[in-house]
């Protein structure tokens, strides 16, 4: 049987976008773009494909929903080199920030990173950081030892231990004055009243896991984001709370949960009971490391995803946000951004 020219092509037609289609199915892992799991629509021209997923769950991801683009509305205010011994960097404005690591060293700026001057701090090697006000920070880390300055990081002293090594080695903390804050590590969080004289172990919400990041906004009202993307959410103190989600896979972050490390990989800021950011820093299927913004106006029932304008070839995977929300600090070892929107 002879086929016209016009049948012909109408089927092989069918054919390519069949295998198309069953080869997305055969591969759930694999995400071409960040904001797409349910369809994918290749645009040439005037022209469109549309391909449908074949899978049984048709619900688009509240990343897919709100279409995540390549860069975001936050600019690059600073950049800093880093030559001494870092794991954490955390700026408080474009100019004046800090930096914790390696056995205990700490740095800080007033001039956006030109400068680093060596604080005066005695401890095991620091993994975390918050920066409350001008003057006042936090620091924790390995061995449990906990360190406050007031004097814009210039010199540091010893406050209650909390932690241990491991996944019970402290590396959140979040403090809202110099009274008032949480701590926790991988798999332990606490909370103090007294400015960590004391630590009250707390227990972690259900399903909690793996904790990434912890923020406190008031003495009641606080956060925990776990590496899968809930966000638990209290407002009595951590008597009851609530769940959010961030959605990781719609992000295209590898295997749909963050890889935790020594120090934060994602940080949360939420300025009042409505208004939010969450940072995400996680590894996609290029195998490279990128950062997620993830903003809400409505408590974390919706959110705006959009990707940080960071180059290629950085690849920062740690996160700062400060308490006021206008800044927000990505950092490795050797190199730290600070952008403002």
């Amino acid at each position: 049987m002879q086929l016209g020219k016009s049948t012909m092509i109408g089927v092989l037609c069918t054919i390519c976008l069949c295998t198309f289609t069953f080869h997305g199915c055969s591969n759930k892992q694999e995400v071409s773009k960040p904001d797409v799991k349910v369809e994918k629509v290749e645009e040439k021209g005037a022209n469109k494909i549309e391909v449908k997923n074949t899978e049984k769950n048709t619900e688009k991801s509240a990343a897919e929903e709100n279409a995540v683009p390549e860069t975001t509305s936050w600019k690059v205010v600073g950049q800093a080199q880093i030559s001494h011994p870092t794991y954490f960097t955390g700026f408080y404005n474009a100019n004046a920030g800090m930096t914790v690591g390696l056995r205990g060293e700490i740095h800080y700026t007033g001039d956006g990173g030109k400068t680093w001057p060596q604080a005066k701090n005695s401890s095991l090697c620091r993994y975390g950081l918050d920066i409350v006000n001008d003057a006042l920070a936090w620091s924790c880390g390995n061995g449990g030892h906990v360190r406050i300055t007031n004097d814009a990081g210039k010199t540091w002293t010893a406050a209650k231990d909390f932690g241990g090594t491991g996944a019970y080695m402290s590396k959140h903390i979040s403090f809202i004055d110099d009274k008032k804050g949480w701590i926790a590590s991988t798999k332990q969080f606490a909370t103090t009243k007294d400015g960590a004289k004391t630590w009250n172990e707390s227990k972690l919400p259900d399903g909690t896991g793996d904790i990434a990041a912890i923020s406190l906004r008031s003495e009641n009202d606080g956060y925990i984001l776990n590496s899968a993307g809930t966000l638990f959410i209290t407002s009595d103190g951590g008597t009851t709370w609530a769940k959010q989600s961030i959605d990781m896979n719609g992000l295209g972050i590898l295997s749909g949960k963050l890889s935790l490390g020594d120090t934060a990989c994602a940080a949360i800021r939420f300025t009042d009971i409505n208004n939010g950011i969450v940072i995400v820093n996680g590894m996609d299927k290029s195998l490279k490391i990128k950062s997620w913004i993830a903003e809400t106006s409505d408590g974390g029932k919706s959110w705006k995803y959009s990707r940080m304008p960071v180059d290629e070839k950085n690849e920062l995977s740690n996160a700062f946000i400060t308490h006021d929300g206008k800044f927000i600090t990505l950092s490795n070892a050797k190199f730290a951004m600070v952008f403002q929107k």
